[in-house]
């Protein structure tokens, strides 16, 4: 009898220690269960601004032929801010040569830039004046700064705004003979950026 109790009780003992996990296993299984749901939203639409600046129809480009010394011609330069930003721009200028004899001509021209509603042959007064007479050869930033950052002499054009300048170039009367039947042919760069909330207008 003692040798078949014993028997017994180790089968019991060892029923209850496999059954141990089974019912650890389903207590977890229970308590995990939950309901769940979820939402999208959107789609969201996310758009960089626009930085944007164009010549306006105001535009006058200089095309000069048979210039002698002492004639000045006349251009007049239309900005229009068409982009979403408030903008803030340097203006500077490209000359490019192609003999000695054009690098010298370069050199003999000479340009002044001012701001106006309308070009005369004159800056209207001396207040209006951005870019006093300079060599053209010797130019290359005309006003403002062209680096990042708000720089004295910048330009500001807010929205949909615009901006009028009238430049004049011309050739001295002491102008040598070498700049004879020379072409020099000249871009203005317009370099513009953002122009951020917290920075006032110039």
């Amino acid at each position: 009898m003692t040798r078949r109790k014993a028997v017994r009780t180790a089968l019991i003992l060892a029923i209850i220690a496999l059954g141990v996990p089974l019912s650890l296993s389903q207590l977890g299984s229970t308590s995990d269960a939950r309901f769940g749901a979820s939402e999208q939203l959107g789609p969201n639409q996310l758009a960089a601004a626009t930085l944007s600046v164009s010549p306006g129809r105001g535009t006058v480009n200089l095309t000069v032929v048979n210039m002698t010394p002492g004639d000045t011609a006349r251009g007049r330069l239309d900005l229009v801010n068409s982009g979403s930003l408030p903008l803030r721009y340097a203006l500077s200028v490209s000359v490019g040569t192609s003999s000695p004899g054009s690098v010298l001509l370069a050199d003999q021209l000479q340009i002044q830039i001012w701001e106006a509603t309308t070009c005369g042959e004159t800056p209207p007064t001396s207040q209006s004046v951005l870019t006093e007479e300079r060599s053209l050869g010797q130019a290359t930033v005309l006003f403002g700064d062209p680096e990042t950052g708000q720089d004295p002499g910048d330009r500001f054009i807010d929205v949909g705004g615009s901006d009028t300048l009238c430049y004049l170039v011309s050739l001295p009367l002491g102008t040598p003979n070498g700049a004879q039947s020379q072409v020099v042919t000249q871009s203005l760069i317009v370099n513009a950026e953002h122009a951020l909330p917290d920075e006032p207008a110039p």
